[in-house]
């Protein structure tokens, strides 16, 4: 089973994409919904950026903030809002990770950016994460996200950074979110719809787009527990990381980790295949990036990888 980046199958146990015969989507969806069709893929999106900087989570409800009493609820509610994605004409987003191990994906992020999050699509990717009736995450499913992150930070080339301050994660806005501050082109790490704010058009007056429970901080908790790099964002501490490491590169330090900075990493042999300044399990055996297989070879070549 497996989903697809740039064009790429990235192999994810328990998956199914819009690529994916019906049979492959049941199978994923735990053998439930005999009469599931074939995914459709998501078109309302926008023309892509030149390279993915971002993770946005979501999740369905966008409210309660605890973790359900139950490890795993087997569920179809993956379909269901994959279904959902496929049909509604305002938003859109990337894949659903479901209450039990199953996900089911919509849209490739190397093609295109999904409508989910206002002024920071171009730059990002979005998944929704299913709640139950009465709000709650399941362990399976944060386990799960964790993996899915992995494979997307690998071969979307996106830092393993979670936003953090005063020792727990960060859930108010982001500056470098707004119009005004960049749309977040410079926020290249794992965040949540609750960092995103907007400015009203007429009067200029901020507000969050969504609440402090999309997502609550179980989601980020367990990036952290799995060794992803806890960095006070908004005041700039990850700027400074990436500007001292481009520095010590012979870039230019504009503190913005994008594909050249990457090749940099990967050329300097302390940072794997992948170049991910946190490596993860599995990472010696993910092969060439998915965001690298995509680049023409004449930039591989000018980045020193070819």
């Amino acid at each position: 089973m497996s989903l697809v980046v740039y064009g790429h199958r990235i192999e994810v146990p328990n998956s199914a994409c819009f690529l994916d015969p019906p049979d492959v989507v049941r199978t994923a969806t735990r053998g439930q919904g005999t009469k599931i069709p074939k995914l459709s893929e998501v078109t309302r999106r926008d023309p892509a950026s030149d390279w993915i900087r971002g993770h946005v989570t979501h999740t369905t409800s966008g409210t309660v903030r605890r973790l359900d009493s139950k490890s795993l609820i087997e569920s179809v509610r993956d379909w269901a809002y994959a279904r959902y994605n496929a049909n509604v004409d305002h938003k859109s987003w990337t894949l659903t990770k479901d209450l039990d191990e199953s996900t089911l994906q919509n849209s490739d992020p190397g093609t295109g950016a999904s409508w989910h999050a206002a002024q920071v699509n171009r730059y990002t990717d979005g998944w929704e994460l299913a709640q139950t009736q009465e709000g709650t995450l399941t362990q399976i499913q944060l386990d799960g996200y964790v993996r899915l992150c992995d494979e997307w930070s690998y071969h979307c080339g996106i830092p393993r950074v979670i936003a953090w301050r005063d020792g727990r994660p960060f859930a108010g806005m982001l500056t470098r979110a707004l119009s005004a501050h960049g749309a977040g082109a410079s926020l290249c790490l794992f965040y949540g719809h609750r960092n995103i704010w907007s400015a009203n058009k007429d009067t200029g007056r901020l507000y969050a787009q969504r609440g402090a429970g999309d997502p609550s901080d179980l989601p980020f908790l367990a990036l952290k527990a799995a060794g992803y790099m806890c960095l006070d964002v908004e005041a700039g501490d990850d700027l400074k990381l990436w500007k001292e490491l481009q520095a010590s590169f012979g870039l230019d330090p504009d503190g913005i980790p994008g594909p050249m900075t990457r090749a940099a990493m990967i050329r300097a042999g302390r940072y794997g295949t992948g170049g991910m300044l946190v490596a993860r399990p599995g990472d010696e055996t993910r092969g060439e990036p998915a965001w690298l297989r995509a680049r023409p070879l004449a930039w591989k070549q000018r980045a020193g990888l070819a």
